[in-house]
């Protein structure tokens, strides 16, 4: 599953609903920019309150609006960072902006997956700040295509090969 940015929230939540219901779980999340935590209280939400595109004025505006003031039971369906394990997440990819008020988000995320032993690969995109993707033809982002095909590619050899 991969999702970037309010699609990275969604892809944690999904995983969570799919866990609980004893789906088939994915073999492997890619998380651009992900918005984890609903509680927009990280260190990136005081640091970026002005940051173009995206800040954390407008993060936490984005949050109420998606939540419209209720919380689920299971907190992690909202909020992912707010699961208290993440037992069974697959490996994962989560790149981040520099200059973002998500930044911590993915950074707090892969901190948790590697408490947990869960492979993760994490990048912090420098000089650049949320939605950096819209550069097409950016050094910064064909290097970050790059990078994300490569992890993909490796996530489906280390599939076919078992």
């Amino acid at each position: 599953m991969t999702g970037d940015s309010a699609g990275a929230t969604l892809v944690g939540e999904v995983f969570f609903m799919l866990k609980d219901n004893k789906l088939t779980l994915p073999i492997g999340t890619l998380m651009v920019y992900p918005a984890l935590d609903r509680r927009v209280n990280t260190q990136s939400m005081r640091k970026f309150v002005d940051t173009p595109v995206l800040n954390s004025r407008t993060s936490k505006m984005f949050w109420d609006e998606y939540l419209k003031g209720a919380v689920p039971e299971k907190k992690e369906y909202a909020s992912p960072l707010e699961a208290r394990s993440f037992d069974q997440f697959p490996r994962t990819y989560i790149e981040v902006a520099e200059f973002d008020s998500l930044h911590d988000d993915g950074v707090l995320l892969a901190d948790r997956l590697r408490e947990e032993k869960i492979p993760v690969e994490f990048h912090e995109v420098k000089g650049s700040c949320h939605g950096y993707e819209v550069a097409l033809g950016s050094r910064i982002v064909k290097d970050a295509l790059d990078r994300r095909i490569s992890w993909i590619q490796a996530v489906y050899a280390s599939v076919s090969s078992s």
